[in-house]
């Protein structure tokens, strides 16, 4: 997914998006990254479950978490491969 920031300019290729559409067919929302980098490939692995999607991004390693409340997708977390889980 590229997309051309009208902000800074700069158009931003591979950045990644996920589309979220109804089971009729209609799209219900476009997930996006926070971060505006060149080759970042959000969306490369995708996984849901219930109320719940975890969107991969290969350019550095991260997880999206994002969580439904009626029929809004919403950014819980954001997780990267230097995260560390203490137990």
């Amino acid at each position: 997914y590229n997309y051309f920031n009208s902000s800074t300019g700069n158009l931003v290729t591979n950045h990644g998006a996920v589309f979220i559409y109804y089971n009729n067919g209609t799209l219900q929302q476009i997930l996006r990254p926070l971060i505006e980098q060149v080759d970042y490939y959000f969306g490369c692995s995708v996984s849901i479950s219930g109320d719940l999607i975890a969107v991969g991004v290969c350019g550095d390693e991260s997880v999206y978490i994002y969580i439904r409340n009626e029929n809004t997708w919403n950014l819980q977390l954001i997780m990267s491969a230097e995260d560390t889980i203490q137990g």
